[in-house]
């Protein structure tokens, strides 16, 4: 089961995602530092068992430190990204000095392409999209056709590519990977207010025509 969540308290409205397993929860890019999550984890779930970063600006990773101390739990994240999580704050001035979360000390676990994760119930397939930053990723949740694409895709359009460590350049051959996988996948992104389709995104998302 995915429960959808976001922060209205970040100019940005990231979207968190939590995936229940008989173990615990996942939580997909924590995007808030405020204990509220962390105590409504501990009252309906118990316990956090992982944290899946799909890249790390601030309104989708400055959670995980707190998520991390609190539960002790693995917190995966590309290599390229690792630093926005382990030093916030140099990167804190090229992103509108956006509140950060505390510097990430124990847990990190880095993921490359093709990894796949064993967690609780399930496998997250890690397929690295590099554009909107170097280490942008998507988890591909096969047993149950779901596809966490972060600022990768959205409905209807795609991340951005004006910020520190974005490659443009990189944008076809990233989408190359999505545009190869299950058209019926549900797609849960970083940003909007609801799922959307990989099949819908393929028939009108103008960067998905190219």
């Amino acid at each position: 089961m995915v429960i959808h969540l976001t922060f209205p308290q970040n100019l940005q409205a990231a979207n968190c995602y939590l995936v229940t397993s008989k173990e615990g929860v996942i939580v997909v890019d924590p995007g808030s530092k405020d204990p509220s999550l962390a105590n409504m984890i501990k009252e309906k779930y118990d316990k956090v068992i992982a944290v899946l970063i799909t890249h790390g600006h601030f309104d989708h990773s400055k959670g995980a430190s707190l998520l991390q101390a609190t539960f002790n739990c693995p917190v995966y994240v590309h290599k390229e990204d690792e630093e926005w999580l382990t030093n916030p704050i140099k990167y804190q001035k090229s992103l509108f000095f956006m509140q950060i979360g505390e510097p990430l000390k124990e847990g990190l676990v880095s993921i490359s392409d093709g990894d796949e994760l064993k967690i609780g119930d399930f496998t997250f397939e890690v397929i690295h999209t590099p554009f909107h930053s170097k280490g942008s990723v998507c988890y591909l949740l096969k047993e149950h056709n779901i596809l966490f694409t972060g600022d990768t895709l959205f409905n209807g359009t795609i991340g951005r590519v004006d910020l520190v460590t974005s490659e443009p350049e990189k944008i076809s051959e990233s989408l190359s990977k999505i545009k190869k996988l299950d058209p019926k996948l549900l797609i849960y992104p970083g940003h909007g207010d609801k799922p959307t389709i990989l099949r819908h995104e393929l028939e009108t998302n103008p960067y998905l025509l190219m």
